[in-house]
């Protein structure tokens, strides 16, 4: 399915541009790098441009630098930063990506170092009191699994086959250690925080980690800001390629990719965003261009040109579904030819799952599946370049019909939640019990009907 698009795009925003109440509070944003990648940083930062169009007040409060490299990449809009805590409302949430890791308290345990943001977060539970902070967790997308598949992955990561993994789910020690995922599950996912809102967004929502996890809370995607596209670009130019090449073994996806985009009938603009240096020579067919850090606006206008994007990770992926570009995906691999694995493929499993239950054809999937396993690569490029396949809308529409109202967008989510948190009469730790239940309720919930006021 083809469509045109633009040269250029701005940006509507899916939140109100205040809140429905009337009501501020003080947002104070936790951004850190957990996975290795941009993502969780842009995660956070994408939570708070929301919220500051709906006229909170949100901060960065840092004592020294941060736990990341802040360039021009980032976009700030709308996003105060300061090194100290200056209280201006009663009540305050915190958003972080994955609180357990990188705001909770240490432990006098191995691995229980306190995060990098565990020192503000204290001062600002201290600074607002008991049941004035409400603290909103980015749990990693697509995690949300049966608590046997997360145990298990450790040994797919280690190499052993299907057959082995099998034979091991029927033991005693399995079993065993499921039982003792399930409990450092808890304590690393920081679960018994009372006034923590966990959550985890994914395509599909599952009804096992639901009633494994009853303190999580599973909802849709944190989409991109969604970009209004106008003009016609000219059907002369070269046909234009977007590569996010984050992961370590990109190398061996790059000679492969060249390969496969040579066989396109037209020239072909490869443009590469990596935090390594890819050594990939340009020919007469494929221009290779190496992008440095863009600006948010620059980042925009390449996704606007691109006719087919090499995504990795959350971020890419969810950005090449919503702007409508065919895509492949390719977040690593792990060993080598035939014993090759994906790295972390929760994320391309749960696309592939919801695009079979959409009635996507058997060969689109394996194209998707293979490709992110570096098989049949150079085929399964030409093939895409040819015949580029979105669903954007189609999966957002799948997706929110999966759960109960509004839990369908993460974003939308959020702005709810912290809405009726301004709006008072209930402490953080009540309204965490609230938003838990009604989130594996079926039909609209008290949370839906507050977003309509």
């Amino acid at each position: 399915m083809r469509r045109t698009r633009s040269r250029g795009s701005t940006i509507r925003s899916r939140s109100p541009t205040a809140s429905p109440t009337g009501r501020r509070v003080d947002v104070y944003l936790m951004p850190a790098v957990v996975g290795g990648g941009r993502g969780d940083v842009e995660e956070v930062l994408l939570v708070g441009r929301s919220l500051a169009r709906a006229r909170h007040r949100v901060q960065i409060v840092r004592r020294s630098t941060l736990p990341f490299r802040l360039d021009r990449s980032y976009d700030m809009e709308g996003i105060g930063q300061t090194h100290r805590l200056e209280p201006r409302h009663e009540q305050a949430v915190t958003i972080s990506s994955q609180f357990g890791i990188t705001a909770a308290d240490g432990r006098d345990e191995p691995l229980g170092r306190p995060g990098p943001w565990a020192a503000q977060r204290a001062e600002i539970d201290r600074a607002y009191g008991p049941g004035r902070v409400l603290h909103i967790s980015l749990e990693e997308f697509a995690r949300g699994r049966p608590v046997g598949a997360l145990a298990e992955e450790r040994w797919r990561e280690a190499g052993r086959t299907d057959l082995a993994r099998r034979a091991r789910r029927a033991s005693r020690s399995f079993r065993r250690e499921v039982g003792e995922f399930v409990g450092l599950y808890r304590k690393f996912r920081a679960l018994e925080v009372p006034n923590l809102l966990p959550l985890f967004p994914t395509f599909r929502r599952s009804s096992g980690f639901a009633r494994e996890f009853p303190e999580a809370v599973q909802t849709g995607p944190l989409w991109p800001e969604r970009r209004r596209m106008k003009g016609r670009r000219p059907a002369a130019r070269p046909l234009q390629v977007l590569w996010y090449a984050s992961p370590s073994t990109s190398d061996r996806l790059g000679p492969r990719l060249l390969a496969g985009l040579e066989r396109s009938p037209r020239r072909v603009l490869l443009r590469i965003r990596s935090p390594r240096p890819l050594h990939l020579p340009s020919s007469d067919r494929v221009r290779v261009a190496m992008r440095p850090p863009r600006s948010p606006v620059e980042w925009r206008r390449e996704w606007a040109a691109a006719d087919l994007a090499i995504v990795t990770g959350t971020r890419s992926l969810l950005e090449a579904i919503d702007a409508g570009v065919g895509f492949l995906y390719f977040n690593g691999v792990m060993g080598r030819g035939r014993s090759a694995r994906r790295h972390r493929p929760e994320k391309i499993a749960a696309l592939l799952d919801l695009l079979r239950r959409m009635g996507a054809g058997a060969r689109v999937r394996r194209d998707l599946s293979d490709f992110a396993r570096l098989r049949r690569v150079e085929p399964i490029v030409e093939r895409s370049v040819a015949h580029p396949t979105t669903w954007g809308a189609s999966i957002r529409r799948s997706t929110e019909r999966g759960f109960p109202e509004p839990f369908g967008d993460g974003l939308r989510t959020i702005a709810n939640v912290v809405d009726r948190f301004a709006s008072g009469g209930r402490t953080a730790e009540d309204l965490v019990r609230t938003v838990r239940r009604e989130s594996r309720r079926r039909g609209p919930t008290a949370l839906a009907r507050a977003s309509k006021v």
